[in-house]
């Protein structure tokens, strides 16, 4: 036989094994781990209590809000909602006028409870597999996943792997060359249908638009697309994803750790988070800031993974592993008793590796540092408030750059008008923005900020008002 040949066959036979291995995850499994960590961060966020008094929905993260999306970005996220597991409690209802079809559900109409499009989101940010390819940030080279030539050209086309309809599956639906935008591109790519800027345009919908409705559905939209960057957030956590290691962690070894997870948490039983949110300057920094704080950043110093273990010629210096004298132990780590696994063989060569206590130790210390970065990341997309006293509106307590501040009234229909408004170059916290026209109709007010916070992230701040 000749090597050429031994080495197609080789090729073939780790492309089947990531085909046998593919059935739970790649990464944190969306279906339960991501949908756990959503949901454990809107619980323990403000976001019901905004939703009750800056959207006017009294049941907070339980008020039912009904999507309806149309164009072509409508009907792909349609196709992605429609794959998620019925079981799961995420997937949109489908309202008694939609028709039927693979992918009908939301063009036609969905509902779920507010937490549910989050949760929805979250899950739905896997699917189709490909995405998840977007989901590496590598903070030692600043590059997202990078083992391209993986199987040497042959590619990896997965289509329609899936158990159950969970969204649980490799990169489907495409060929998959072991590469990968960074995730903090991704957060804001303009081909990604969750984007920072789709949020930020359903959520001044959720305010602006003049139908009750249409700001219904705009106030669910923003719910599907952050729940989907907590998604990219929380893979920083895996350390596969930030120490470029598909090829051996989740290609040849199956996502051990990813596995072990789903199976020993579930959904349901996720640790909670490592401490109260962090105030962030720009999304992004969730992930990757400069000073190494990012969830990135920490995750890539206190841990291995299956291909980047002392020895691999990896480019990462951290964690540092030291074998004892004995025969057989295991190094300890930065909060985890069990770092690396080591056996001397009989010429006294040591070998390290991670195994399954190494595993449980890995899962219990990272799943809280994932907990609090989805949590992070959750108040900096609803950061910002505005009020009204005094006869005027005032900002919160974030400062703000320039932008526009627009007061809307409703009347008896809902129907929502612009009755005045002003260009901002910024505002301190606290200071008054605009001052409430003499007149008014009767009937509720609301009022609307888009532009740059004090640091120059985008935001949107929406708001109804008491009368």
């Amino acid at each position: 036989m000749t090597s050429r040949l031994i080495h197609a066959i080789r090729k073939l036979v780790i492309a089947a094994g990531i085909l046998l291995a593919a059935a739970p995850a790649h990464a944190f499994d969306a279906a339960t781990t991501h949908a756990g960590l959503t949901e454990q961060a809107a619980l323990a966020s403000a976001l019901g209590r905004l939703l009750a008094e800056s959207y006017g929905r009294p049941l907070g993260l339980y008020e039912t809000l009904t999507l309806r999306l149309d164009g072509a970005r409508g009907r792909r996220i349609a196709t992605r909602l429609a794959k998620l597991d019925q079981s799961g409690g995420y997937a949109p209802e489908r309202l008694p006028t939609a028709k039927t079809g693979a992918d009908s559900a939301l063009v036609d109409g969905g509902r779920l409870p507010a937490i549910g499009w989050l949760i929805a989101g979250s899950v739905a940010e896997e699917v189709p597999g490909q995405g998840g390819r977007n989901h590496f940030y590598d903070p030692v080279r600043g590059r997202g996943l990078d083992q391209g030539g993986f199987l040497d050209g042959l590619g990896l086309r997965i289509a329609g792997v899936d158990s159950g309809g969970g969204a649980r599956g490799v990169f489907t639906g495409a060929s998959f060359d072991g590469t990968g935008r960074p995730s903090i591109d991704w957060l804001l790519a303009d081909d990604n249908d969750f984007s920072l800027a789709r949020f930020l345009d359903a959520r001044e919908r959720a305010t602006a638009a003049t139908a009750p409705a249409d700001r219904e559905r705009a106030l669910a939209e923003a719910l599907l697309a952050a729940g989907a960057l907590l998604h990219v957030v929380e893979d920083a956590a895996d350390p596969a994803h930030v120490r470029n290691d598909y090829r051996v962690a989740m290609g040849e070894n199956g996502a051990r750790l990813e596995r072990l997870i789903a199976a020993r948490y579930g959904r349901l039983g996720l640790p909670p988070a490592a401490g109260p949110a962090d105030p962030l300057v720009h999304l992004a920094d969730a992930i990757h800031t400069a000073d190494g704080g990012g969830l990135a950043d920490r995750t890539a110093r206190r841990f291995f993974s299956d291909g980047t273990l002392p020895g691999s010629d990896a480019p990462y210096p951290e964690p540092q592993a030291q074998a004892g004298p004995a025969a057989l132990g295991y190094v300890a780590g930065d909060g985890v008793a069990h770092l690396l696994a080591w056996r001397r063989d009989d010429h006294g060569k040591v070998r390290f590796a991670i195994d399954e206590r190494c595993l449980t130790d890995y899962a219990a210390a990272i799943l809280p540092e994932a907990q609090r970065s989805a949590l992070s990341a959750l108040a900096h997309l609803f950061r910002g408030r505005l009020r009204a006293s005094e006869g005027a509106i005032h900002n919160g307590d974030l400062a703000l750059a320039a932008g526009r501040i627009d007061l809307l009234t409703e009347d008896e229909k809902g129907v929502r008008r612009v009755v005045a408004t002003r260009d901002l170059t910024g505002a301190k916290p606290g200071e008054r923005l605009l001052g409430l026209p003499e007149g008014l109709p009767a009937g509720k007010l609301a009022v609307l900020f888009r532009g740059r916070d004090g640091n120059g992230e985008p935001i949107v701040i929406g708001t109804d008002l008491p009368r």
